[in-house]
């Protein structure tokens, strides 16, 4: 996307900039008012744009649901592969699922997703886009990063990439997930989830050479 045009005189927004007042102004109705309160007209205004420059980056009220899910899990990838070159894949690992447990499991996720999930309506409308951005594409970014560790024989994969993607996601996020909805446990950094972060690289690194094969 350019940068957002203003008027003569005035300098232009950079893409980045508008992007990141979006979410913010999202976030705050969303946190004040509920999903009702989070309109395209009230985020244009909040975000202080013009409507039309709000929909070159939402089409409508689920994709700014994506969009604002989107910049909490999004920073992260690049840093999954980009870590110490000396790191071993289980180091990798368990930065990378702290990383995503933080994204999503602190209180504004945990807020957001208990309100779209509690109301039937916001479910089947937002849902969906909250998924798609968070949970699915942190999978998604999982199982590549497992294939590649699989081919080098950096790890030895009992299950395929993305069967265990899901399975460690569904240990280390879900079902702390499911527990802080409940009550059960306090979101992100209230609750201790390393020692389950722990358990589940340990499962799935089991197998692991140590050495590389290419």
């Amino acid at each position: 996307m350019e940068s957002e045009q203003r008027g003569r005189g005035r300098p232009s927004v950079p893409d980045a900039v508008v992007r990141r007042n979006i979410v913010e102004a999202a976030q705050r109705l969303l946190s004040s008012g509920g999903a009702a309160a989070m309109t395209m007209e009230s985020v244009a205004a909040e975000a202080g744009i013009a409507k039309k420059t709000l929909y070159r980056f939402a089409s409508d009220r689920a994709a700014l649901i994506g969009l604002l899910v989107g910049s909490w899990i999004e920073p992260i990838f690049p840093g999954f592969e980009a870590g110490p070159e000396d790191e071993e894949a289980p180091a990798a690992l368990t930065r990378f699922l702290g990383d995503i447990a933080r994204a999503v499991l602190g209180p504004d996720a945990v807020g957001l997703y208990r309100m779209l999930a509690s109301v039937a309506d916001l479910r089947a409308r937002f849902l969906p886009a909250y998924n798609e951005n968070g949970i699915e594409r942190s999978r998604a970014e999982l199982a590549r990063w497992l294939t590649r560790k699989d081919e080098t024989g950096e790890l030895r994969l009992p299950v395929p990439a993305e069967r265990a993607a899901d399975l460690i996601l569904s240990a280390v996020i879900a079902e702390p997930l499911r527990q802080i909805v409940l009550g059960e446990i306090e979101p992100l950094p209230g609750s201790d989830i390393a020692p389950r972060i722990a358990d589940a690289v340990r499962l799935v690194t089991h197998g692991r050479t140590g050495t590389p094969t290419a």
